[in-house]
């Protein structure tokens, strides 16, 4: 008793500031075994936690990059065209369109592509394959918008309004927890 200073009520602490630290959850028992290393590993906390911070990612990166040729597009900035539905692939909403951006000769006609494989931005009902609609290349990699302007960039910007600070958020929180238990540690040692 004199050499563990106050017995298994300190280590239990201990161990639990150290669980905390590492944020990981307390081991379960399965009968008398204890839970395994991969367990801890992939518990419900930290998948989750995973998979929030990979969806926030993800939204970052593709809002990110749709931001500019958007903001581009509401100016009516870019190169006019003509978008020419060729393919209908049917989702839950409905059917999206997959087309060519051709730049636009001086009568009128298509003329040579640029972008193979696009959508449309804009709302377009009653498209049929061979469909021509005048479009302007923003320069997304993946999209033209009509020459009218366009508002999709506000989905963009709330994307990031969103998906910024809640990345912040999951990722202070580990942190916060280790730097608060580092924190009891040194004062469980001073208990010593």
């Amino acid at each position: 008793m004199t050499g563990d200073r106050g017995g298994s009520g300190f280590t239990a602490r201990l161990r639990a500031a150290w669980r905390s630290a590492t944020y990981e959850p307390p081991p379960r028992r399965s009968g008398s075994r204890a839970v395994t290393v991969l367990d801890r590993a992939l518990s419900r906390r930290r998948i989750l936690w995973f998979c929030g911070v990979a969806a926030c990612v993800s939204i970052l990166i593709l809002a990110g990059t749709h931001l500019g040729p958007g903001l581009r597009a509401a100016h009516r900035d870019g190169t006019r065209g003509v978008w020419i539905a060729q393919d209908c692939t049917q989702q839950r909403g409905g059917c999206v369109w997959t087309g060519e951006f051709a730049l636009a000769a001086a009568d009128g006609v298509p003329g040579r592509v640029i972008l193979p494989s696009v959508t449309y931005a804009g709302g377009l009902t009653g498209i049929s394959p061979g469909l021509t609609v005048p479009a302007l290349d923003a320069g997304s990699s993946d999209e033209v918008y009509p020459v009218s302007g366009s508002d999709r960039w506000i989905h963009d910007v709330i994307g990031l309004a969103v998906a910024g600070p809640l990345l912040a958020y999951l990722l202070w929180r580990p942190l916060r927890r280790r730097l608060r238990n580092r924190r009891a540690g040194i004062s469980l040692a001073g208990l010593r």
